[in-house]
């Protein structure tokens, strides 16, 4: 079976604004990283939903001196979907992204919206 595959942008989270409890760690920085360390490294998985059975794969690691978290994702759909993400810049200081998906010949569908300000 043809698949499409498709690969998200990559999101780099501030390890600072995150906030767990741990037990006792050592210093500042390891009660930042600690409960985040169970995510650091490669997954691979399979699931479903709308668009049909697909594969999954992320990726975390440390970066910047451990004080960022890059995440990667790619996911891979049966062939003939279709995705587009788009952005619509509102100011300086927000932007709204809209991701659609299109089964093999019909439209586009608002599958997510999302607006964010910094």
């Amino acid at each position: 079976m043809n698949r499409i595959s498709l690969v998200f942008p990559i999101v780099i989270v501030p390890l600072s604004i995150i906030s767990f409890s741990a037990a006792q760690p050592s210093s500042k920085q390891d009660s930042i990283c600690l409960p985040m360390k169970y995510f650091i490294g490669d997954w691979k998985g399979t699931g479903g939903g709308e668009s049909g059975q697909g594969t999954y794969e992320r990726s975390y690691r440390f970066i910047f001196n451990n004080n960022y978290i890059e995440a990667r994702n790619k996911s891979t759909y049966p062939a003939g979907w279709r995705a587009k993400e788009t952005y619509h810049i509102a100011d300086g200081n927000e932007f709204t992204g809209t991701f659609e998906l299109a089964e093999p010949g019909k439209e586009f569908s608002i599958y997510t919206t999302e607006t964010l300000q910094r």
